[in-house]
């Protein structure tokens, strides 16, 4: 049930433009489960997002150069998120990703790892 749990949000928060393979998706939902179940630390995670609210007054700590990467496609967070977060912190770059949702998809792993080079350069 977890591992079916794991697969419709997965597939419902995910990336349209990277579609994960089933079966992949099910094994490390598998192995997550193995690992390390605890229902009650999602549950305190989801606590601590509502709870934490607006994030806004956090950014204005920030003081280092700051990369923020969004997925145009992401159906959690609509893409003025990410350009007000943009938009707060000073001296930060906004990276827009068609096709990404709210996961990180295997597919994308080098264009991740371009754009993180480029901002640690």
């Amino acid at each position: 049930d977890v591992v079916a749990h794991v697969e419709r949000v997965f597939t419902a928060i995910g990336s349209p433009g990277y579609p994960p393979d089933p079966l992949k998706l099910r094994e490390r939902a598998r192995k997550s489960y193995n690992r390390a179940y605890k229902p009650a630390g999602v549950l305190r995670q989801t606590h601590c997002v509502v709870a934490t609210g607006s994030i806004e007054d956090y950014t204005r700590e920030i003081r280092v150069p700051t990369c923020v990467i969004h997925g145009l496609d992401d159906p959690l967070l609509k893409k003025a998120c990410s350009e007000r977060i943009a938009k707060l912190v000073p001296d930060s770059r906004l990276h827009l990703i068609k096709g990404l949702g709210h996961d990180l998809p295997e597919p994308l792993a080098p264009t991740f790892a371009e754009i993180i080079h480029s901002h640690l350069s």
